[in-house]
């Protein structure tokens, strides 16, 4: 037999004869089947076999035929009596517990608190297509319903509007997505629909109990801010900015002249130009609608590939914060998302406004909405109508056919009007302003806004600039306390841990010691203050590279790292490969990673555990006082570590034209070859001969994640105190992460139940 070789590719069959469409099976080597020999012919009927035999039953020229149904006499089988009601404008969902299936898979329970129900509207004929609801991810306009509640047992019974294609996603107690339906579901008038679990298999069935949802009332949608509506960023997002942001993101450089991302309304940005859509976005738009909208469509001759010859509109805004925001990106592989995986703490933006960015403390209703707009991927647009007039007004017709066919009553393309909280459109420094009756008046995109002002700005500057000086001054003193600081490299010793199977693990012994910790530029998160002097006070042996996919494959032979989004390699591909042996094994939690370490020791007999925030650092800084071991946050770090590059920044295109057009913030000034996690050690060591302390894949820790000063004492290290809602610090940024985030000092957190896409470990081992 000849070998088969698997190939993906987008059109793979386009040049293969004959085609073959339909089988339907007559036995186990005899099947009926449409059929087109060559590109000349047209499709016919033919009865073919497994031994290479493609007969014609039924053929003719003039047209084509397809789906061979075999029809004969038989018993009229039993009729199912009708569950549904056609009078009904609803239906009641029952999810028996949503901790079954691998789509929660170690997700402890207690973690999902509701549901956030949603609702597709779909494309029209010219338009349609990628890029035009949002940029990079949203392919349809998500309609948000509202939220219901999933009971501590983890089930849930809820009514949901009929005929509706609804998607679902499990919320924490924050209120963001720890599991995303990538795909819908629609429930008939009247019908009681039900599943067992989170992503069950077909198999699965439920087991029998008293259910808590079973012994409520049935649970009505609770509206989100209002009745249910496309999600707009214009009118959801825009008024938090103008609230909290664009007092200092107004357009304006700031004092030392860099340039910042400007979150004004459109109407306040001057001859705004949108971003180039790709060619096959290009392609999909009426070429009509260009003339009719040249404010919404302009011509861009002479792109490179992916790119058409074409613009589009979103916002100013939103085209500034999408490179912060992680989200499902068009064309990423279908297979079921690991837990968390696009968990909105995961985003740039969250983990910056949590670190209290230049002093900004968002109100409830602020964080609902920012998480709301990541979880439902991005999008810009709310209605089709808002990207421009749908051709044909085939809007209209669909609504008249689905009011004529006993379809759902509300129209997806209208956007009702709603309350928006007191607040939220009286941003400090001058904002957009509301109708009198306080609806939102965004719908019509028109009219004139007020121009911010600049002088909080001014004034968030000047204290920002005295605190740093401040902390620099602090520093000074904690360094002049300090002493010199003991740079020579620690005497060469090393240790080998044996796994089997040929993999071991080297270790070097780093001595005891003080060191400041913490921020020690005055240019660091509030998270990294205050600093303070740490002593280590015993030495300790630390893996001198992260823990690698093989390593950890002798723990857990089935664990997979999974994939990165497409780029510009293997373009027709699933992903860049994140599992080859000797790369640092990720999305790995800390329980796992804590796991491993107990797995080792009692291979070993000795005492393996993740390091500590302090013994971190102080392997991380390897004597140095700068915010990286190499040098400041501006310096070459191509030969030094794995960072978000020019390589990273690099987008593809596949052979059907569709590109992945979401940007990643990049330093564009070095190249370090890596698109993603690269083997384990690629690159120089820091003065204590240890790689990859920043970049290539980010590290737990064992420490809780808490405010400074550090205290080795204060419980923080402890792990038996692991509970779902303490979260766990990971240092040492990743291939994702600019050097600023991969910063000694720099800190972030998850919870120890979370598999984090660019996070891993490395180990140490200590005196008993």
């Amino acid at each position: 037999r000849e070998p088969i070789e698997p190939v993906v590719r987008d059109h793979l069959m386009d040049n293969v004869w004959p085609k073959f469409l339909h089988p339907w099976p007559l036995s186990d080597k005899y099947f009926f089947a449409a059929v087109k020999p060559t590109p000349q012919h047209s499709w016919g009927i033919y009865l073919v076999d497994v031994f290479d035999n493609v007969v014609p039953v039924l053929v003719d020229p003039r047209c084509d035929f397809f789906e061979p149904l075999p029809i004969r006499r038989r018993p009229r089988p039993p009729t199912i009596p009708d569950r549904t009601d056609p009078a009904s404008d609803d239906a009641v969902v029952v999810l028996h517990d949503i901790y079954r299936g691998p789509g929660l898979a170690g997700v402890p329970r207690g973690v999902i608190r509701k549901l956030r129900v949603v609702a597709y509207h779909f494309g029209f004929p010219g338009m349609a297509g990628p890029d035009k609801i949002g940029r990079a991810g949203p392919w349809e306009v998500m309609r948000i319903l509202g939220t219901v509640p999933v009971y501590e047992d983890g089930s849930a019974r809820f009514r949901v509007p009929a005929s509706t294609p609804i998607s679902l996603q499990a919320l924490d107690a924050e209120g963001k997505a720890v599991q995303l339906m990538r795909s819908w579901y629609t429930a008939m008038p009247g019908e009681t629909a039900s599943c067992v679990g989170c992503h069950e298999t077909p198999r699965d069935s439920p087991v029998v109990r008293d259910d808590i949802a079973s012994q409520r009332p049935v649970s009505e949608i609770e509206p989100w801010y209002g009745p249910p509506r496309g999600f707009d960023f214009a009118r959801e997002i825009q008024p938090v900015l103008d609230r909290y942001c664009v007092a200092c993101h107004n357009g304006q450089p700031r004092d030392d002249g860099q340039q910042i991302p400007d979150l004004r309304d459109e109407r306040l940005v001057d001859d705004y130009q949108g971003l180039p859509l790709t060619r096959l976005g290009a392609t999909r738009i009426d070429p009509s609608l260009v003339q009719r909208y040249p404010q919404r469509f302009r011509l861009c001759k002479g792109m490179p590939e992916p790119y058409g010859e074409l613009k589009t509109a979103y916002t100013p805004a939103y085209e500034a914060l999408i490179p912060f925001i992680r989200r499902v990106n068009i064309e990423d592989a279908a297979t079921l998302l690991v837990p968390g995986e696009y968990h909105a703490d995961t985003s740039e933006l969250v983990q910056m406004l949590k670190k209290g960015h230049y002093g900004v403390r968002l109100d409830q209703e602020a964080w609902d909405r920012i998480i709301t707009w990541i979880d439902l991927n991005g999008p810009c647009h709310g209605t089709w109508g808002e990207v421009a007039e749908v051709p044909g007004r085939a809007d209209r017709r669909r609504y008249e056919l689905a009011l004529a066919a006993g379809g759902p009553k509300t129209d997806p393309e209208t956007v009702p009007p709603f309350r928006q909280g007191p607040d939220a459109a009286r941003p400090s420094g001058g904002t957009l302003e509301t109708n009198d009756d306080g609806l939102d008046d965004r719908a019509s995109r028109g009219g004139d806004a007020e121009r911010p002002a600049t002088a909080r700005r001014t004034d968030v500057e000047r204290r920002h600039g005295m605190a740093r000086a401040e902390r620099r001054r602090q520093v000074a003193g904690l360094f002049e306390q300090l002493g010199e600081p003991v740079r020579r490299r620690p005497r060469r010793k090393t240790m080998i841990l044996d796994l089997g199977d040929g993999q071991r693990i080297e270790l070097v012994r780093l001595p005891a010691g003080r060191f400041v910790m913490g921020d020690t530029t005055g240019d660091g998160d509030a998270d990294e203050w205050p600093a303070s002097i740490v002593q280590i006070e015993d030495g300790f042996w630390i893996s001198r590279t992260e823990i690698t996919n093989a390593q950890f494959r002798r723990f857990q032979p089935d664990h997979s790292s999974g994939l990165f989004t497409k780029r510009q390699i293997d373009a027709d591909g699933p992903g860049i490969q994140l599992d080859g042996p000797n790369q640092p094994v990720v999305r790995v939690s800390w329980c796992h990673a804590m796991s491993f370490c107990r797995w080792l020791s009692a291979r070993t007999g000795r005492q393996v555990t993740l390091p500590t925030e302090a013994q971190w650092e102080y392997a991380a800084r390897a004597a140095s006082a700068s915010a990286l071991c190499y040098g400041d946050p501006g310096a070459d770090f191509s030969a030094w570590a794995n960072m978000a590059d020019r390589s990273l920044a690099c987008i593809y295109t596949g052979t059907a034209g569709v590109a992945n057009l979401q940007p990643i913030p990049c330093d564009m000034h070095f190249d370090d070859q890596a698109i993603a996690t690269t083997d384990v050690a690629s690159y120089r060591p820091n003065a204590w001969g240890l790689y990859d302390m920043h970049g290539n894949a980010a590290e737990w820790t064992r420490s809780l994640y808490r405010p400074y000063p550090y205290n080795d004492d204060d419980g923080r290290n402890d792990t038996a105190s692991a509970t779902v809602g303490q979260k766990r610090v990971v240092r040492g940024g990743s291939f994702y992460d600019r050097p600023k985030r991969c910063r000694s000092s720099f800190r972030l957190a998850f919870p120890p139940w979370q598999p984090v896409h660019n996070v891993g470990f490395r180990i140490v081992v200590e005196d008993r």
